[in-house]
């Protein structure tokens, strides 16, 4: 992918790959496509992305600030990676155990 120039477009990219992602794991979990709920849940977990901070390639710290922001954006990184795959995790859940409570009846 190339560089991209604003926050909306890294936002707008991160939302396109979430619905799809959604997307997929509603197919497989449910059967049913749930383009709705795709898109309904793809659009605030895509803006997560807004929250990362950009990673340094070379580790060459000038001093202890510069230590405690890279740390900083590390663990930024992981926690919006996590919260968006448990967040995702649990609205597909949500469908597929709706989904298995109805097929029950």
């Amino acid at each position: 992918m190339g560089k991209l120039e604003s926050i909306a477009q890294l936002t707008g990219v991160s939302t396109a790959v979430m619905t799809a992602q959604l997307h997929a794991d509603f197919r497989k979990e449910t059967g049913e496509s749930h383009v709705g709920e795709s898109v309904m849940y793809a659009v605030p977990l895509g803006l997560l992305s807004g929250m990362l901070w950009p990673i340094r390639d070379a580790i060459k710290f000038k001093g202890p600030k510069e230590a405690m922001d890279y740390a900083a954006s590390m663990v930024s990184s992981v926690a919006v990676h996590k919260v968006r795959d448990v967040s995702k995790d649990m609205a597909v859940n949500k469908y597929h155990n709706d989904e298995m409570k109805k097929k029950r009846r």
